[in-house]
C-alpha cells in the first residue's frame, strides 16, 4: 500500500491544492506518473521546475529489474532527457541482460539537490525499485539552496 501525504488527504476530502508526492497516480488504472507540480514544493510557482515525464505500473510486472536514476540536471539529462543517464543506462543493462525485462526510470529533475532527493528516493522505495542510482553533487553548491545560490548573495567565510 502506498503511503497519503496529508496534503494527499485534503486533496480528497476537500478537493482543493495540488498533489505534492513525486508520483501520482493516473486515474482508472494500475499506472503512477510523476507528478508536474512536484516542483512546487520546493520553489515558487514561476520557476518551479518539472521532472520528466515517466509512467509505470503498480505493483511492478514480475520478473522486471526497476531502477530509478536520482539527482539533478546532470541526471535528468539536460537539455533532452531522452538521451539522458537513463536512457543510457537503460540501454547498456537491456544489452548485457537480454533476458531480463528492464525498466529504467527517471526520477532525477533540474535545479534539485540531495533534500529534495532525499524526498525523491523515499518515494521511489514504495514502488519496488531493484536499484537506486544517484548521480548528484553540483547543485549541492551552486543550486538554489547551496552556498552559491543564484537566489541569494554567495555565503563566504565572512573573513
Amino acid at each position: 500500500m502506498l503511503l497519503v501525504s496529508s496534503l494527499e488527504l485534503c486533496l480528497r476530502i476537500g478537493g482543493f491544492g495540488r498533489p505534492s508526492a513525486f508520483f501520482v497516480p493516473l486515474a482508472g488504472s494500475d499506472l503512477y506518473t510523476s507528478n508536474q507540480s512536484f516542483g512546487e514544493r520546493f520553489f515558487p510557482e514561476a520557476i518551479a521546475r518539472t521532472p520528466p515525464v515517466v509512467v509505470l505500473e503498480v505493483p511492478k510486472p514480475a520478473p522486471t529489474f526497476r531502477v530509478f536514476v536520482l539527482g539533478g540536471s546532470a541526471a535528468m539529462g539536460t537539455p533532452d532527457a531522452t538521451f539522458g543517464l537513463s536512457r543510457h543506462l537503460q540501454v547498456i543493462l537491456e544489452e548485457r541482460y537480454p533476458e531480463r525485462s528492464i525498466e529504467v526510470l527517471n526520477a532525477a529533475m533540474t535545479a534539485i539537490n540531495t533534500h529534495v532527493v532525499r524526498v525523491i528516493a523515499e518515494e521511489c522505495l514504495q514502488f519496488e525499485p531493484d536499484l537506486l542510482v544517484v548521480y548528484a553533487g553540483n547543485n549541492e553548491v551552486v543550486g538554489p539552496y547551496g552556498p552559491g545560490t543564484v537566489f541569494d548573495r554567495f555565503l563566504g567565510s565572512g573573513s
